[in-house]
């Protein structure tokens, strides 16, 4: 919208060539350079103070940057020389724009992508404090809703004497027929599966423990007719 604007201003000029064909990439460069400058209008003072230390600032055809560490890399320009990005409404509006961009990315993920071309104070306070106003993330990342407990029914808290106040299921036992003379519920055929299978582990436990006593009777006699001796059960 700012090219367009730029462009009428320039075609009603006297003596101008008028421009009517599509936006050039010089004109789009041109637009955003104009923006950057209403940002850095409002720029405060203190900025540059405060980092002086730590920041080193310079100006390119009127618009503030930063030399970073990262000047004898084969990194764009914009990378190893950023714009400085004040807090202004326009910040707010290139923030949300990135976001989108990204499919609604997090803070660090936004912030990744402005840093590679601009140096925003505080910027990861600043994102975060624009990102909450994404209707769509506060959609998604709402917390859920608590509704306050329900009181205890009367019947639960007053004091009443033993079986005074019972409860039954809502579904009565499940007859299963087994053949054409047996009858039996759920329950009864859990209680005999139970028994069943307790008994079946019974048995083959003795049967282990009688064949382990064999086999410990056979090595006894094997050893007797080895040594010829004779077997005195109370000396084991």
């Amino acid at each position: 919208m700012t090219a367009y604007v730029l462009r009428y201003c320039n075609n009603i000029k006297r003596n101008s060539p008028e421009l009517v064909n599509s936006l050039s990439s010089e004109e789009i460069e041109k637009a955003e350079e104009t923006l950057i400058k209403i940002m850095q209008s409002k720029l405060p003072s203190e900025i540059r103070e405060k980092y002086k230390d730590t920041v080193q600032f310079f100006e390119e055809i009127g618009i503030l940057k930063i030399q970073i560490r990262l000047i004898l890399s084969q990194d764009p320009e914009d990378f190893t020389h950023p714009t400085v990005l004040p807090d202004h409404p326009l910040l707010e509006r290139l923030v949300l724009y990135t976001h989108r961009s990204l499919s609604h990315a997090g803070v660090l993920t936004t912030l990744a992508q402005l840093i590679e071309k601009f140096w925003i104070p505080k910027g990861r306070r600043a994102v975060r404090a624009i990102l909450r106003q994404c209707i769509k993330c506060n959609r998604l990342t709402g917390g859920k809703v608590n509704s306050d407990p329900a009181p205890l029914p009367p019947v639960r808290i007053h004091t009443v004497a033993a079986f005074q106040i019972t409860g039954a299921d809502l579904a009565e036992k499940f007859d299963l027929k087994i053949n054409k003379n047996v009858c039996v519920s759920l329950a009864e055929r859990d209680n005999r599966r139970i028994f069943t299978s307790r008994k079946k582990s019974l048995a083959s436990s003795f049967e282990a423990r009688r064949a382990k006593k064999i086999k410990k009777t056979k090595k006894i006699e094997l050893f007797k007719q080895q040594e010829s001796i004779s077997y005195d059960p109370g000396a084991f």
